[in-house]
């Protein structure tokens, strides 16, 4: 199964428009995060960060839900 999370970084300027699930079917879940970084769009700080550990934990463990990573479901209803 794919899932799509899309995670956002909500002062990276690049990640804009937030919120994929309003323009794209197929998002699960949004999540936005703090990098807290000066190179917040390097995906290494992407990697560093606690959500985004816990959003790949989830989908490893088979356990990943919208609601577990404090993401809506955005497949409700279709």
């Amino acid at each position: 199964m794919i899932r799509w999370v899309n995670v956002a970084d909500e002062g990276d300027l690049i990640a804009v428009p937030k919120g994929l699930s309003q323009y794209f079917d197929g998002v699960d879940s949004d999540a936005e995060v703090t990098i807290g970084s000066i190179a917040f769009h390097d995906v290494e700080a992407y990697l560093r960060c606690s959500e985004v550990a816990n959003i790949l934990a989830a989908y490893d463990e088979g356990t990943l839900e919208p609601e577990s990573i404090g993401g809506r479901d955005t497949n409700a209803g279709r």
